[in-house]
């Protein structure tokens, strides 16, 4: 019977790597280290879309490009990409003008006099939730390199490149 740990365990770890990725990104422009930036959800890189596109690169690489498992989570990755991308783009968008009416609400109320105690500090939305199609198409880089690289950890991908491209060529589409 097959291990199937690795496969499990690969998508997994390059969540957790691309997650920290985004703290060692962060740290190196803003020179701060914030380790509460291990809990957001946005900017480069989108963890989400790496361990999709890590299930994608396993089931190519294992069942290769023209199998089933393969087609599904190619499916599956476009769904979370859209979403990545659009949906909560436009979450992001509602977001901000949720804000922009709770400031100009409380301001409203001041001016009429209906609040004697105003709460400033208010927590706000998120406004930034989604990815730029520049940070997916650089994750995607990204998230190919550390995947290919744990499957030669794991002994999974164990063939050269002259092994792939003939494999390529056995394999016309």
């Amino acid at each position: 019977m097959q291990n199937l740990f690795p496969y499990f365990l690969i998508p997994l770890l390059v969540g957790i790597l691309v997650q920290w990725l985004k703290i060692i990104i962060d740290f190196a422009i803003e020179k701060t280290l914030k380790l509460h930036y291990l809990r957001r959800s946005w900017g480069f890189p989108s963890v989400h879309g790496a361990i999709i596109w890590s299930i994608i690169t396993l089931t190519g690489v294992v069942d290769w490009i023209n199998s089933i498992s393969f087609a599904i989570s190619v499916s599956i990755g476009i769904l979370i990409w859209y979403d990545a991308i659009n949906i909560r783009a436009e979450a992001g968008k509602h977001a901000q003008l949720l804000n922009e009416m709770r400031k100009q609400l409380g301001e409203l109320r001041i001016e009429l006099g209906e609040i004697t105690h105003v709460r400033k500090n208010f927590n706000l939305l998120k406004e930034r939730l989604g990815h730029s199609v520049w940070e997916l198409i650089g994750g995607v880089i990204m998230w190919t390199l550390i995947t290919t690289l744990l499957l030669y950890i794991f002994g999974i991908l164990n063939f050269s490149f002259t092994e792939i491209f003939t494999l390529l060529q056995q394999n016309s589409f």
